[in-house]
């Protein structure tokens, strides 16, 4: 299993510019198992990419930075 455990998302992190839709694109792409949601100091950005993620086959686990 390949998971990426460190993504920050647009919604949660200043710093990323990347949208939940594209985040998913991209780990289905590089055909990633799954990925870890990790914004800075809050949870904003897990419950909508989970769900994103139960779509299209993309585990999705959450974290805090």
């Amino acid at each position: 299993m390949i998971i990426d455990l460190h993504i920050h998302t647009l919604i949660g992190s200043r710093c990323s510019i990347i949208e939940i839709r594209d985040l998913i694109i991209q780990a289905k792409r590089l055909k990633l198992d799954g990925i870890c949601i990790t914004d800075h100091n809050n949870t904003a950005g897990i419950v909508p990419t989970k769900k994103l993620g139960q779509e299209e086959g993309i585990k999705v686990f959450g974290g805090i930075e």
